[in-house]
């Protein structure tokens, strides 16, 4: 009995140094589980959203971005800048305008990685707005090289502003090997221990969905749990973390 309880505390330990640390992978294998698959997470998967204490797979996961930024030069100068950095950065397509000078669109690729650019004239600011939409997936069969979304090769003028809004979607999905009913009491536990706030609850019978936010950061996790196809008490689970961020501008109030 004494061994067994040493045995408990020195688990309960380590996960609560991994829980304080925001460490998912001393979790997992404090209690034998862990990613069981090729696929790993993004790095910048965010350390206070919760993954399963037992052995889980990750089927895939996907990440989108939005930006908009202001910058003073003209969508002309704009349309040469980002065709020379982009090509010189290992990205393949280019931005053109299509016959209207005040406007250009274009889309690039680099790996997994897909990026749209889109220009046109600023009317209020003078100058441009650029607007960046990048998606980043991984996945069975995929060719991945590079992780990190709106990252250091997407190119960005040297004069342009604080971006206006950002948006960060991340989808996870992925199977655990626990039943569902465990697995949503143990993210309410974890999730809510980390500062997570529970928004909304809906559960029907073949399925339950839960929503966290942290009002304080403008992010949300939108958690849906439900069998997954494979049986065997396996338990299918989806995770749609959000993050928005708005800064305001000049002459732009609230960013808007």
């Amino acid at each position: 009995m004494t061994a067994n309880r040493s045995s408990l505390l020195a688990l309960a330990s380590v996960v609560m140094l991994a829980l304080a640390a925001g460490d998912q992978s001393a979790i997992a294998q404090a209690h034998g589980g862990g990613n069981g698959s090729s696929v790993k997470l993004p790095a910048s998967f965010p350390a206070d959203v919760h993954m399963p204490l037992s052995t889980y797979t990750i089927i895939s996961w996907n990440l989108n971005e939005s930006a908009r930024l202001h910058s003073d030069e003209s969508v002309s100068t704009l349309i040469s800048e980002y065709n020379t950095s982009m090509t010189t950065a290992g990205w393949q397509g280019t931005v053109a305008s299509q016959g209207d000078p005040s406007a250009a669109s274009g889309s690039y690729q680099k790996g997994d990685r897909f990026l749209r650019v889109a220009l046109s004239t600023d009317p209020r600011n003078h100058g441009s707005r650029i607007e960046l939409d990048i998606s980043d997936h991984m996945g069975p069969g995929a060719d991945f090289s590079v992780d990190g979304g709106l990252a250091g090769d997407v190119h960005r003028p040297a004069d342009a502003s604080p971006v206006d809004y950002s948006t960060q979607m991340m989808t996870i999905m992925l199977r655990a090997a626990m039943p569902m009913a465990d697995l949503q009491a143990e993210y309410d536990r974890t999730m809510m221990a980390a500062g997570w706030q529970k928004t909304m609850q809906q559960i029907m019978p073949i399925f339950t969905s839960i929503a966290y936010t942290k009002p304080v950061d403008q992010r949300s996790v939108n958690l849906t749990i439900k069998p997954s196809r494979e049986g065997h008490g396996l338990t299918g689970l989806s995770l749609l973390i959000s993050t928005t961020h708005r800064v305001p501008m000049a002459g732009m109030p609230g960013g808007q």
